[in-house]
């Protein structure tokens, strides 16, 4: 460490044992003496010695006999110097004796403002009041840490007149213009005390001459250190919160907002300016350990799911009593026991990438560890461009007695024909009907009308859903009987009922439940309605399943009918009073309850409604019936 010796007004060199000394906090301007130049005697008509001569004649008066200023005592040609010194200039300050600031921008003419804080609204101080506010020292990154760091403060205006110390009215001044606690700006409170976000805030207005500055003048007051790479930009400020992230464990480093940006790390330390009110979780321990991968960020978060903000990741901070969260979307990057996110900026809410949530609803969320993408840029989420609803008929007996009949609204539906082969099967297989709803950006409500040809009950699946978010539990309902109006009326009262069921209600992941009904066709069947979402061509999707079950003797009875229709029927047909009478005696079975009975059920239905299973690999579209 260079001082400058205060009688002699020559440097001299310490190698980690300093003598007291006192230190200078002033901002750069045009003229300064550095430290190539300071030995040669033509310096003295430089403007900028004269803050040396102030410094030393004030140390000196201190009985202090060396001095630093930063323009002389660091030799910014040597990149290992300028590093060793930003890293430790902090720490300089601090144990200095002493540090005057120097105001060179603050009137000769402006008295002391000490007193109490009442002197504030004295008329005569109002002007010399608003000049020490407008002055350039508040404004400038570096000297951040030269009014934290010191164990005792000094004000100076131009003419090193004497403005005051950090007390009464001078220190009110003070917080009012930094925003900084009074116990931290007198030294009473650690900075530490303090969250990261908070910290952030309090530069985030200030400016520094050089773009990598903005993160190197922070180190000190995040208590790390970095090696300096002028010439890498905003990357400085990336390494600096990563640095923060590896050795503190406070989750306020992500609680930032800045409407330009949705990544995980802040762009600038601009984006933290409103987060001042940001602080720890009151009444919690450590947060679980966390760390930063190529990928991103892998962290345990409690993940909740809302119907109005999506998927919120609970971050351990708080502001004003609310927990703060981290919108969240879920991205096709997921692996087995790992879900991955990016951070989000919905377009059709609000664009700011935090909420606040009330602690009362985080008691049913539940803890998961994910990974966080650093940034969200050619990111797809896994509801893939459209989140789509498919529906799929799935009759377990192989009987195919159960014909769609309608869909509303029409025009959000499209049928699929061909392309999708049974389980097991090879390409002879019998492909699978499979009809997707395609939805708005917003709530939606559809209807799938199908009808059972052995008995003539016709059934409506009624469904709503949120297409942003499918961990919500979806609403079915099923309705007998219903013509298409209405039907129509049922997907509005529908989508009224969800809403009323499920607005501003948080839920988490592991509650979705899938929506499932039963309707009794007769004493041997029923069809069961199954609302819930599956991976489909890679995305995740909503399906609603349609099932015709048997018991065991309706199997048997459908296994009759099967072999009445595609066996017995096509071989009787040549002989017509062999068929008449085989009729009759299928109806006496019929009538006793032994097979199913519909007269007009003589041929074989669309083999598009049968499947035992599905593939979805081989899909393909084709127009609308």
């Amino acid at each position: 460490m260079w001082l400058i010796n205060t009688s002699s007004m020559r440097l001299e060199y310490f190698g980690g044992y300093e003598p007291p000394f006192a230190i200078l906090s002033h901002t750069w301007g045009e003229d300064e003496v550095t430290a190539q130049m300071y030995s040669n005697p033509e310096v003295k008509s430089r403007k900028g010695y004269k803050k040396i001569d102030y410094l030393c004649h004030q140390a000196r008066k201190d009985g202090l006999q060396y001095a630093w200023i930063d323009t002389v005592c660091i030799d910014k040609s040597s990149s290992a110097e300028l590093t060793e010194s930003i890293n430790s200039m902090y720490r300089w300050y601090g144990d200095s004796i002493v540090c005057y600031v120097y105001m060179e921008d603050v009137p000769p003419e402006c008295p002391p403002l000490t007193g109490n804080g009442a002197l504030e609204n004295d008329p005569q101080l109002l002007p010399w009041i608003d000049s020490f506010k407008r002055s350039r020292w508040f404004t400038r990154g570096w000297t951040l840490q030269e009014l934290i760091a010191p164990r005792e403060l000094r004000f100076f205006g131009e003419s090193w007149n004497f403005l005051g110390v950090r007390e009464g009215l001078l220190l009110r001044l003070i917080c009012q213009i930094t925003n900084i606690d009074a116990a931290v700006v007198r030294g009473l409170r650690s900075p530490s005390d303090m969250s990261i976000a908070t910290r952030m805030s309090w530069a985030a207005n200030r400016q520094t001459t050089r773009l990598e500055d903005e993160a190197y003048c922070l180190l000190g007051i995040f208590e790390v250190n970095m090696p300096l790479v002028y010439g890498e930009g905003r990357k400085a400020f990336r390494r600096l919160q990563e640095e923060i992230i590896r050795s503190h464990w406070d989750h306020s480093i992500f609680a930032w907002d800045f409407e330009k940006a949705d990544s995980l790390l802040a762009p600038s330390v601009s984006a933290f300016a409103k987060s001042s009110n940001i602080t720890g979780t009151a009444g919690e321990g450590l947060s679980d350990a966390y760390e930063l991968t190529n990928r991103g960020l892998r962290i345990s978060l409690p993940i909740l799911e809302t119907h109005r903000e999506g998927t919120l990741g609970i971050l351990n901070c708080q502001s004003q009593g609310a927990l703060v969260a981290l919108r969240l979307t879920a991205t096709s990057q997921s692996s087995i026991g790992e879900a991955v996110y990016c951070v989000s900026k919905p377009a059709r809410i609000s664009p700011y990438r935090i909420r606040f949530v009330d602690s009362g609803d985080v008691l049913s969320a539940q803890t998961r560890s994910i990974v966080i993408l650093y940034a969200s840029a050619n990111v797809q989420g896994p509801t893939g461009p459209s989140s789509r609803l498919w529906v799929r008929y799935y009759n377990k007996a192989h009987a195919p007695s159960l014909v769609p009949t309608d869909v509303v609204p029409e025009e959000r539906w499209r049928r699929h024909h061909r392309g999708v082969q049974q389980t097991g099967q090879d390409q002879t297989g019998r492909p699978t009907a499979v009809y997707e709803y395609v939805p708005r950006p917003d709530l939606n409500a559809g209807a799938v009308i199908i009808r059972d040809v052995l008995c003539g009950k016709k059934m409506v699946a009624v469904f709503a859903f949120n297409p942003h978010n499918f961990l919500l539990t979806p609403l079915l309902e099923v309705h007998e009987n219903l013509d298409k109006s209405q039907s129509v009326l049922a997907c509005e009262r529908a989508k009224q009922l969800f809403v009323s069921c499920l607005q501003d209600r948080i839920w988490s992941a592991d509650r979705f439940m899938p929506a499932a009904i039963s309707i009794k066709l007769d004493r041997d069947r029923q069809v069961d309605f199954a609302l819930q979402k599956e991976s489909v061509l890679n995305d995740m999707d909503l399906v609603l399943t349609i099932t015709l079950r048997y018991n065991t003797l309706g199997m048997l009875k459908a296994l009759l009918l099967s072999l009445h229709l595609r066996l017995i029927l096509p071989r009787l047909s040549k002989w017509d009073w062999l068929s008449t009478l085989w009729n009759v005696f299928f109806g006496l079975l019929g009538k006793l309850g032994l097979c199913p009975l519909d007269w007009s059920y003589r041929t074989i239905q669309d083999p598009n409604v049968l499947t035992h299973g599905m593939r979805y690999s081989t899909l393909e579209t084709e127009p609308q019936d």
